[in-house]
């Protein structure tokens, strides 16, 4: 996992450095995640998901949380070991249509939350939205 997380690293420090770098880093579903998310979403192709973090996700998370943008390295960390999953709803801001996510939630001491929401994808993709403090 700590490979993954200093690709990740490296990732947004490309991101951030430059607004046209453009690249993504894929991993799997845990299998953790994958039998919480069915419980509330009744999905069984699950499995088949990947996780995405892209240079796209990472700057918007920029915009709105930069003093939690580290957090993104923790990604896979938090998917594996979170403290409780739940499901969201939105519409998306252009074309009203349902955008369901998932978010994560991560205890790292007695007060602090992070929280990731990853937004389900059609083609079978679990993809950054934004990542806070709670």
């Amino acid at each position: 996992m700590q490979e993954l997380e200093s690709k990740i690293c490296v990732l947004i420090d490309n991101s951030l450095s430059c607004n046209k770098f453009i690249d993504s880093i894929y991993f799997p579903l845990p299998q953790r995640a994958i039998i919480e998310i069915n419980k509330i979403l009744y999905r069984s192709k699950l499995k088949e998901y990947q996780c995405e973090i892209n240079s796209h996700d990472i700057r918007h998370t920029y915009k709105g949380h930069k003093e939690d943008i580290h957090y993104i390295c923790k990604i896979p960390e938090i998917v594996e070991n979170f403290t409780k999953v739940k499901k969201s709803i939105t519409k998306h801001y252009k074309t009203k249509k349902t955008i369901v996510s998932i978010e994560f939630y991560k205890k790292y001491d007695d007060t602090e939350v992070k929280l990731v929401k990853m937004d389900l994808i059609k083609d079978k993709k679990l993809r950054l939205k934004t990542i806070f403090v709670v």
